[in-house]
């Protein structure tokens, strides 16, 4: 049976458009210090959540060489949109691609493996955004450093609140959550005020 989802092509058309449209609000996006839903709602339905998805379950992930370039490109039409949405957008790709390259794990741990991952893809299959903490001002890319903090606020979904300038000390969450229902992203953390949650 063929596969009737978007291909590379019409993704990265989909994706320019969007780009180009949110171009266009360039004065007002730069002013703001919040992500707004509906351009990750865009990019969801122009099929950009299939990068966090192999292609023999239905995503665009065909292996680093096969698809390194074509998520390249994804990204930098989103940034040339908006440089923050970009870098919120790269992070799906960028942590989902941890199970991607690694179909297989030792025998004693292939059974958890293989669901973990079949979650994972899932996840991204039903609409969610993965995301990572690592970029954080003053942390230096150490998750043991960072002060940002996600929790569970309902419904299935995180909110990501605080940040460097934040008392708290997040534990490990292995430096990817699942976004759930209610994708949550913090843009330009270092300038937030202590523990405010910014959301989409």
């Amino acid at each position: 049976m063929r596969s009737t989802a978007p291909g590379e092509k019409d993704v990265l058309s989909g994706v320019r458009t969007i780009a180009t449209d949110m171009a266009r609000g360039r004065p007002e996006r730069q002013r703001r210090r919040h992500l707004d839903r509906a351009d990750f709602d865009r990019l969801s339905s122009a099929g950009f959540l299939r990068t966090g998805i192999p292609e023999e379950q239905g995503g665009l992930w065909r292996g680093v060489s096969g698809s390194v370039r074509h998520y390249c490109d994804l990204v930098y039409a989103i940034s040339r949109g908006d440089p923050s949405v970009g870098l919120v957008a790269s992070m799906h790709p960028t942590v989902l691609v941890y199970w991607m390259v690694n179909d297989t794990a030792p025998k004693a741990f292939a059974d958890s493996w293989t669901r973990q991952r079949d979650w994972c893809f899932q996840t991204a299959q039903d609409g969610h955004w993965w995301g990572t903490i690592t970029s954080e001002p003053g942390s230096g890319g150490d998750i043991m450093k960072t002060m940002a903090v996600v929790e569970p606020n309902g419904g299935g979904a995180c909110s990501l609140q605080g940040c460097c300038q934040s008392n708290r000390n997040s534990s490990p969450i292995g430096a990817a959550v699942a976004l759930g229902a209610q994708p949550q992203a913090i843009r330009d953390c270092h300038s937030a005020s202590a523990a405010e949650r910014r959301s989409l």
